[in-house]
């Protein structure tokens, strides 16, 4: 584990420099006319939760691509939680079903989604599909984080962003 001030720091770097852009450039795309469709990986694996790991970034890819073909560089050792009757077993075809939906109807990841799913809407005044293990659903970006991306915003020229 990290002192606090990391996981502070850690989060103030995700949000300046990878969820308000995406935020900002698909509301750019939506007016532009542009559907967008923007998701969070929320898929927690216990074994590399355990292990500090703060952000599951790529964590996703053993849920796009199955496990059995993905966990050679997606996972640590030991983390198997998308194998057949693990955690995060149930994730699989609902991520499988929504990338190939999106690459057989050339860009609606609704057309072919897993049954039982939520829709998955186009990226509208923040919307996005929050991908979590059994709770998959759409939200709303939060008001807190709003503010932080106004203060990101407003300092982009200096921080670069």
């Amino acid at each position: 584990m990290q002192a606090p001030l990391y996981y502070r720091a850690a989060e103030m770097f995700g949000d300046s420099s990878f969820l308000c852009p995406a935020f900002q450039f698909a509301a750019g795309l939506h007016r532009a006319g542009v559907p967008a469709y923007l998701y969070l990986d929320r898929i927690l694996d216990p074994v590399e939760v355990a292990t500090g790991y703060i952000v599951p970034h790529t964590w996703d890819t053993q849920a796009v691509w199955g496990p059995s073909f993905a966990v050679n560089y997606a996972a640590l050792p030991g983390a198997i939680s998308y194998e057949p009757s693990q955690s995060n077993a149930a994730i699989v075809p609902v991520v499988q079903a929504f990338w190939t939906s999106f690459a057989r109807s050339s860009g609606n990841p609704n057309i072919f989604r897993a049954s039982g799913t939520p829709a998955w809407n186009k990226s509208v005044g923040g919307s996005f599909l929050n991908i979590e293990t059994n709770n998959t659903r759409m939200e709303q970006i939060s008001s807190s984080l709003l503010e932080k991306c106004a203060y990101w915003a407003d300092l982009a020229a200096e921080t670069r962003q």
